[in-house]
Parts: structure tokens; C-alpha cells; sequence
């Protein structure tokens, strides 16, 4: 089993779109033995993902309504074959707090050849939402096409 790790903050909207969406992919190109989770740096435990990102997933058919946030740990990252971070403070943060995961972890852009972090939409509308997750959307599809190029 391929496992991949979303980073972002507080685990409440990018990294659980990411990670949801993902697996989405995966699901609808057959794409099997890969799963996504997503975690936070500063997640607050048991937190709900925020109301504007489960409203924008579930208008494509993705449901994260239940999702509790994490806060990113040691095993997470021992367990993970790569870890996509949102914005470079959490990858500074990350393999700050988890040397071990430096060979691993990179910028979910970096995947287009891009050095821009997803943008937070937190404190901001829906509009920002859908602008948050259509920033992420080529990186996510260009994932799961590199792993069905690789097999």
C-alpha cells in the first residue's frame, strides 16, 4: 500500500480537500494499493473540516463531512511514501519537527514545476474556496497520473 500524506495548518479544509479528492482520482481511474490522509501542523484534534469545504467537495460528489482534524505525527510520517505540503512554513515546520520526513516531503505545486504554496481560504467565502481548491486540482490529477504512468 502506496500512503500519502496532505499538509496544511490546521487540517480543516486544504489537506482534507486534497486528500479526499485524491482518493476520488484514485477510485475513478481504478488507481488501487494508494490512499491519502491529510494532517495538520497546528491542528486542533477533533476539529470538523470547515462548512465551506464540505459544501464546495460535496457539489463534485466528495464527502468530507465527517472529518475530524489530526495534528501531523511521527508515525503518520514513518508510514507515508511522500508528503505534499501546502505552503513552505509547513514544510519548514514539518521537517523541522520530523527530520525524517525531509527526503519526502515537498510543496503539492511543486508537482507543475511551481514554487506557490495553496493559498488558505480560511476567513474567506466560498468564492475563495473554489479558487483555493482549483489551484490544487492540476497537482492532484498530475499525481495520480504520474502513479498510473509508473505501474
Amino acid at each position: 500500500m502506496m500512503n500519502i500524506l496532505f499538509v496544511c495548518n490546521a487540517n480543516s479544509c486544504r489537506s482534507p480537500m486534497a486528500a479526499a479528492f485524491f482518493n476520488h482520482l484514485c477510485t475513478q481511474n481504478k488507481i488501487t494499493g494508494v490512499a491519502a490522509v491529510s494532517a495538520g501542523t497546528q491542528a486542533e484534534e477533533g476539529a470538523p473540516a470547515s462548512q465551506l469545504a464540505v459544501a464546495l467537495m460535496a457539489n463534485l460528489g466528495v464527502v468530507i463531512e465527517n472529518h475530524i482534524s489530526r495534528r501531523v505525527t511521527a508515525e503518520m510520517v514513518s508510514d507515508c511514501e511522500a508528503i505534499f505540503c501546502m505552503e513552505k512554513a509547513q514544510l519548514n515546520e514539518l521537517t523541522k519537527d520530523f527530520p525524517e520526513a525531509k527526503e519526502k516531503a515537498r510543496l503539492l505545486l511543486t508537482l507543475l514545476d511551481s514554487k506557490l504554496g495553496v493559498e488558505d481560504p480560511v476567513g474567506g467565502d466560498d468564492e475563495m474556496y473554489q479558487q483555493c481548491f482549483l489551484n490544487m486540482m492540476p497537482a492532484l490529477a498530475e499525481l495520480s497520473d504520474r502513479i498510473i504512468r509508473s505501474r
